[in-house]
């Protein structure tokens, strides 16, 4: 049995910690902040199902799905909480297909892509178009599914910063405690610096990030005079930080009351807007009733900000996690994540299965 410490409780941390103690390793997670799952965080509060993160994954993928069926998620008889005779954990595929740009007076209909385009999706082309899946209780249901089979089986710590590591020959040791090997499933910035001491530099500290803020708002749907026939738009100039929306509860189903309408405004902020209380819902009511025509403010409203949390893969980051992963060799630590082998979930769980298909084995 080997023993085998993962340094973040997000998405990736815990696919590897779930596919390690499948193996037989012994695994132990650290996460730094209160809550595991990382960006995928979703709202429940009554018949609203509101993603405070990740919307979803792309439809072609073949990694969740998977995932999602070893952990009971895809099965119809299970148990666990139903939303309106659905099991929270079953697949959910998009239903509207048609994106809009606003073009500063009206919305037009795009082509297929068109909208990833804009928005400059760092997916693969063939992916753009295909639209996204996600599960009927949001995108929260696949880390909860993860950390409740990990941490039945191994302890994991919250609130557990891990402020360095050292190298002792074959393994490394985390506040006293000696792994046979440790999983970096953090942020390029975080890693960055746990690193830095071994590495003699903080090359992945000069990864380039985009933050996000994301705004929610639930209308009764006789006060919006639009057909929300579509995934949502785009916009041909941002204006306020203002970049697209998303017609949620057009796109997927289960995720308004009946009567009402789900709608979420997608912004890129500055620093500064970050660092002080900027009113967001009051902006994504103004900025979304420049576009489609809404009588009243909205019946709720939820607002999530997500600070350097979008890793951007240039060509210079990608030959940077080259470099750190080769200079990683010569010791038992691996770096798994979309802030290193590509952007979004599907991308994420791939990292981390290919990571623990590499890690020694329990035998």
């Amino acid at each position: 049995m080997k023993r085998i410490a993962i340094i973040g409780g997000g998405l990736t941390g815990l696919t590897v910690a779930y596919r390690l103690g499948l193996q037989g390793n012994e695994v132990e997670v650290f996460e730094a902040s209160n809550r595991l799952g990382g960006q995928l965080r979703t709202a429940r509060d009554g018949e609203w199902v509101v993603e405070l993160g990740a919307e979803g994954f792309v439809a072609r993928s073949e990694v969740i799905p998977r995932l999602g069926s070893d952990l009971g998620m895809s099965d119809p008889s299970g148990g666990g909480e139903r939303h309106r005779g659905v099991r929270w954990t079953s697949l959910l595929d998009q239903h509207a297909t048609t994106s809009f740009r606003y073009d500063g007076q009206e919305l037009r209909a795009l082509a297929p892509g068109e909208a990833a385009e804009a928005l400059n999706f760092q997916v693969a082309r063939s992916e753009r178009g295909a639209g996204i899946r996600t599960f009927v209780g949001g995108m929260q249901s696949l880390s909860d599914s993860l950390a409740a089979a990990v941490g039945a089986r191994s302890p994991i710590h919250l609130d557990r910063p891990v402020g360095a590591l050292e190298v002792d020959g074959a393994r490394v040791r985390i506040e006293g405690m000696s792994y046979d090997a440790v999983v970096v499933a953090t942020s390029s910035s975080a890693a960055s610096r746990l690193l830095e001491p071994l590495l003699g530099h903080a090359e992945l500290g000069l990864a380039e990030t985009l933050s996000s803020v994301t705004v929610s708002l639930g209308y009764e749907a006789a006060k919006v005079r639009h057909a929300l026939d579509g995934t949502g738009f785009v916009v041909g100039e941002p204006f306020e930080g203002f970049r697209a929306s998303t017609f949620t509860s057009s796109k997927f189903a289960h995720r308004a009351p009946e009567g009402f309408v789900s709608l979420r405004v997608f912004f890129r902020p500055t620093a500064e807007e970050l660092e002080t209380n900027t009113p967001w819902e009051e902006r994504a009511t103004r900025v979304l009733g420049r576009v489609l025509p809404i009588d009243g403010p909205p019946a709720r409203s939820w607002v999530s900000s997500w600070p350097s949390a979008l890793p951007v893969f240039t060509p210079e980051h990608r030959e940077r996690v080259a470099r750190v992963e080769e200079a990683l060799r010569a010791h038992p630590i691996y770096l798994a994540g979309s802030a290193f082998h590509g952007s979004g979930i599907d991308a994420a769980v791939r990292s981390a299965e290919a990571v623990a298909a590499r890690l020694p084995s329990a035998a």
